[in-house]
């Protein structure tokens, strides 16, 4: 959940002032393999379970 304190601290008014993923891509801070590939924390958790 993004809070509102979260935009305020980085300088952003809504949830649509983040960055989508091709604007992360295009910074290189982002592949869609990696994202795809990784599983999330709480899915490789409830796995060990």
């Amino acid at each position: 959940m993004t809070t509102p304190h979260f935009l305020s601290a980085f300088g952003m008014g809504t949830l649509r002032d983040l960055p989508n993923i091709e604007a992360l891509e295009d910074a290189g801070l982002l592949s869609r393999q990696v994202v795809h590939n990784k599983p999330l924390s709480g899915e490789a958790e409830s796995e060990e379970e």
